[in-house]
């Protein structure tokens, strides 16, 4: 996969091969993230966990984790990025990261998709991700939901998109 924006339409039933081939051809690049989009039962629960079963991986609940150590005051939300990273430091190889809809809380204060860039710099990371790519860009959210987020092309050139969305 070349080391600009790669975007492909999977079925699910194939998630975990496409998967594979995306991890080991991610390329040289320092961006290495590759985002599962599907709108709310499209199956990227079921492929991240299927992924790590195979290849003996741990995923990361982002909402749950975040959300703990926000409880605790382990950390603020200035503090959410850099939590992340230090998650994503903690696996080898593939860090897998489910439940990202609590970076997209308005409150947090936190850019999501740089959040994630930062995370996948010179290591892959691999994120569910709610929502729909058209026209070339990502959407996060219906247009009337309050999080509602559109990424340019431009912010997603670096990126591999994998859609388990339907036709």
């Amino acid at each position: 996969m070349p080391d600009i924006f790669s975007y492909q339409k999977v079925d699910p039933k194939n998630i975990i091969g496409i998967l594979e081939q995306a991890v080991a051809k991610i390329g040289t690049g320092p961006i290495k993230l590759i985002l599962l989009v599907g709108a709310h039962g499209a199956g990227k629960t079921k492929a991240i966990s299927a992924y790590a079963l195979k290849h003996k991986r741990q995923v990361i609940s982002v909402g749950l984790e975040v959300s703990n150590a926000l409880q605790q005051s382990d950390i603020n939300q200035n503090m959410v990025a850099s939590f992340l990273r230090k998650l994503s430091n903690h696996s080898d190889g593939v860090t897998l990261f489910d439940n990202t809809e609590l970076l997209f809380l308005p409150a947090l204060q936190v850019q999501p998709l740089e959040t994630l860039k930062l995370c996948s710099r010179n290591r892959i990371v691999v994120a569910t991700f709610p929502g729909h790519v058209a026209d070339g860009q990502l959407y996060y959210a219906d247009a009337e939901h309050k999080e509602f987020r559109t990424f340019s092309k431009y912010e997603i050139k670096d990126l591999v998109i994998l859609d388990l969305n339907g036709e």
